[in-house]
């Protein structure tokens, strides 16, 4: 059978079938580009050649098809995510961060992106490739490239674990922004909102076996219209505070993954040598510093 997300694009400028996407394609696309991009990666790592286009082009080359098929799924799963997405969607996040953790760990990968990073004022590269060059270092060394080799390991199992508590989190939002309904039944309350969403409502609402009434959902391009326009200031306030409060107190909470990514945040961070997760974050942001930040407030 074939399989759209391993197939050249017939698309304007390679823009994906999504109308032919299933979510059964993706995890057997994603274990094939990743065999693929494995085998080329062990030639790859055999060439000495410290030529920009050699090293960084060839390595974004041998790893496009994985990134592409990872994108796809991320934006689908972000946006309105069907159950049958959501059972691929472990197996999936656990075969990207796998891959990636393959990619930024790797001793002889990093070999070579280092000797083009060292190389690189021989080489009259354009700006665009500079910066590339020298933002492809840095990430190699903020994802643990210089570490031994146990302490890779342990930021191998670090990014693991923050990869599935990242999905748990999304999945949660996405359930309970898709969970919640406010039904209106009095015409009064429309008062104020746009005829075209007033007829959205209408339409979930019947969807929703809810007909004669107008349901709004969480969903921004019902939620910004709604907290914009409407006149009634406490159907306002209450679908504000729901889309505040989400994933809060309720089924889908999601403190203790927030408080398990935070540990896991800030061991990863003193592993790399930085004193907390802010110092990591902050060192490629303006600000800079935590410090800083703290004498701008």
């Amino acid at each position: 059978m074939s399989n759209p997300l391993l197939e050249k694009s017939q698309h304007p400028h390679g823009a994906f079938p999504f109308d032919k996407i299933k979510p059964e394609h993706f995890v057997p696309a994603l274990k094939a580009a990743i065999e693929t991009a494995k085998n080329q990666l062990e030639l790859y790592k055999k060439d000495n050649s410290t030529n920009f286009h050699d090293v960084m082009v060839k390595l974004d080359d041998i790893t496009e098809k994985v990134s592409s098929i990872h994108n796809i799924f991320e934006n689908l799963h972000s946006a309105e995510c069907p159950e049958e997405l959501d059972k691929v969607s472990e197996e999936v996040s656990t075969l990207s961060t796998s891959f990636s953790n393959d990619i930024s760990l790797d001793a002889d990968i990093f070999r070579r992106v280092k000797a083009c990073y060292d190389s690189r004022d021989q080489q009259l590269l354009t700006p665009e490739e500079r910066r590339i060059i020298e933002k492809s270092y840095t990430d190699f060394k903020r994802n643990g490239a210089l570490l031994s080799d146990d302490k890779k390991e342990q930021m191998r199992k670090i990014d693991e674990e923050l990869a599935q508590l990242a999905l748990t989190f999304s999945q949660n939002v996405l359930k309970a922004t898709n969970a919640y309904l406010l039904e209106i039944t009095d015409p009064k309350d429309l008062d104020g909102l746009p005829d075209s969403f007033i007829e959205a409502a209408a339409e979930l609402a019947e969807k929703k076996d809810k007909k004669g009434s107008w349901c709004v959902s969480l969903q921004a391009p019902m939620l910004i219209p709604f907290l914009t326009y409407a006149k009634n200031r406490e159907l306002r306030k209450k679908i504000f505070i729901s889309h505040s409060s989400k994933c809060f107190n309720d089924q889908f909470d999601n403190q203790e993954i927030i408080k398990k990514t935070l540990k896991l945040r800030h061991e990863r961070a003193q592993l790399l040598g930085y004193k907390t997760h802010a110092q990591y974050i902050l060192e490629e942001r303006m600000a800079e510093s935590p410090d800083k930040v703290t004498d701008f407030l």
